[in-house]
């Protein structure tokens, strides 16, 4: 695995019993196109993140930045005109 953070999106996945194959449905994507994103070998889009982090009940910083970052992220907002890949993170000390 490429991205070692992006294994708790797998544990993730799978303790809420799971299949990629239903994961990529829910994302709007192929089941190859979601095992490259959770293997960290292309990234997730911002719609994605979104759909994601509301799916398993998570905060951006559990999935998606390195342990002990020492923030909190409370807000992910796409940025226009970006076609779903730039992201501006609102965030709180913590």
């Amino acid at each position: 695995m490429r991205d070692k953070k992006l294994r708790e999106l797998l544990a993730l996945r799978a303790k809420h019993g799971l299949t990629q194959t239903q994961v990529a449905a829910k994302l709007g994507m192929s089941p190859s196109t979601y095992s490259q994103k959770e293997q960290g070998y292309s990234p997730f889009t911002v719609p994605e993140v979104q759909k994601i982090l509301k799916m398993f009940d998570v905060k951006f910083e559990d999935i998606f930045l390195p342990c002990n970052y020492g923030i909190s992220v409370v807000d992910v907002k796409e940025i226009p005109g970006t076609q779903g890949c730039g992201f501006e993170v609102e965030i709180e000390e913590g």
